[in-house]
């Protein structure tokens, strides 16, 4: 038979409090320390629109790879644009973190290549002003077409790796993509 006193059940609820206040310090310190992030990509649209006051009547055109998610937000008339960039990166964090966002003139006009510093994955981005139609993607092997209407906007994500990417609009001219390292 044990016996135990009132003080030693204090004692192990005063651990356990311990305990909790411990892993809530824990948790505070890896999300304000960069270590968590979004942690579905599923929420990575409606956390660009909160954090970047993206208008809510905006339509968005998105993909998301393993390591990169890209977001180009933009009117009805396509006469503005905002994009987002999310980086899935390596290491000891979770979830999604925000990596760059905003509005650049060479996305209004043409095709962007957003590359990111050790990300696997490059990402393009447009409002589709020169109508982009058909990307081919080459390896060197076994070459891979994709449509595009090219009417409407895209955000694209492929691996590093995946080749040639050549984008064609809808005459069958080449268009080069702007190149941002991030």
């Amino acid at each position: 038979m044990a016996l135990y006193s009132s003080s030693s059940r204090l004692r192990g609820k005063g651990f356990l409090a311990a305990c909790l206040a411990a892993a809530i310090v824990v948790g505070i310190c890896l999300w304000t320390g960069g270590a968590l992030g979004i942690l579905t990509a599923g929420k990575l649209e409606e956390d660009a629109r909160a954090s970047q006051r993206i208008d809510p009547s905006w339509q968005t055109a998105q993909t998301a790879g393993d390591q990169l998610a890209a977001m180009v937000f933009y009117p009805e008339d396509r006469a503005d644009h905002t994009f987002s960039l999310y980086w899935n990166r390596p290491g000891p964090s979770a979830g999604w973190f925000f990596r760059a966002g905003g509005s650049i003139t060479p996305l209004q006009e043409g095709v962007v290549r957003f590359t990111l510093e050790g990300c696997g994955e490059v990402a393009y981005g447009s409002l589709n002003r020169p109508g982009v139609s058909q990307v081919v993607v080459d390896d060197g092997s076994d070459p891979r077409v994709l449509s595009l209407d090219p009417e409407k906007p895209f955000a694209l994500v492929l691996p590093r790796n995946a080749g040639t990417v050549t984008f064609y609009d809808r005459e069958g001219r080449v268009v080069e993509p702007h190149q941002e390292i991030l």
